[in-house]
């Protein structure tokens, strides 16, 4: 219709301009329409669905609106490194527990492998089906740690993985230990409020391997 008019020569020309208009009336109500209706679904399938996937996916579309800040230093980024360095140092130097302390645990050096196997059962703590339930229960889109895994990247071969890492988890259990690489973290500041070029407006969080996140729920659960 637009064309049209930009092309009509002489009393054409506002016939055309009636028709792009009318036309145009149609393309906004049209609009509006689908948008109601649009609205009203999303309504519906909160009122209907997981509450906690809608605010999942509200909280998303609020991170990605939301200036990203990053740690920055007036001398550089060796100096920024060694001033969060300095104040990671603080926050975990232990300086605000209490004087009195409970007293530690014994050895349990004399104790180890335990015996994981029930006596009637002889079924093992952690069983394949056990570690495979778990991996759908771990937590999507997440930052990935020292081993650069992701849940996405375990689930399409869980059914090869839950075998093996069930021997693994009853292993670590028997001898109450699990390897260094599981327990090294990775820690990211995140800017809380406040003045950009102060540490102390960071929150610390710990990236750990997704191993450590399989584990953890499986013994807790068994």
């Amino acid at each position: 219709m637009y064309r049209r008019w930009r092309r009509a020569v002489g009393i054409d020309k506002a016939v055309w301009w009636d028709r792009h208009q009318a036309a145009q009336d149609r393309f906004r109500s049209a609009v509006r329409s689908a948008k109601r209706q649009s609205w009203r679904a999303f309504c519906d399938t909160l009122a209907r669905g997981d509450f906690s996937r809608a605010m999942s996916k509200v909280k998303a579309i609020r991170n990605r609106r939301r200036q990203q800040v990053g740690f920055t230093h007036p001398d550089g980024p060796a100096a920024g490194a060694n001033a969060m360095r300095d104040h990671l140092a603080t926050v975990y130097s232990g300086a605000g527990l209490p004087a009195r302390r409970p007293p530690p645990l014994g050895s349990a050096a004399g104790s180890v492998p335990f015996d994981l196997s029930s006596s009637t059962s002889g079924t093992p703590f952690f069983s394949a089906a056990d570690v495979s339930a778990l991996m759908r229960r771990l937590p999507l889109r997440k930052a990935p740690g020292p081993d650069h895994l992701r849940t996405e990247m375990l689930l399409p071969i869980k059914s090869l993985l839950a075998p093996i890492l069930s021997l693994l988890f009853n292993i670590c259990c028997q001898w109450s230990y699990t390897p260094v690489l599981w327990r090294q973290a990775q820690v990211v500041p995140i800017h809380k409020k406040g003045d950009p070029t102060s540490p102390g407006n960071y929150r610390p969080i710990s990236l750990t391997s997704i191993v450590l996140h399989w584990i953890r729920p499986s013994a807790c659960m068994t």
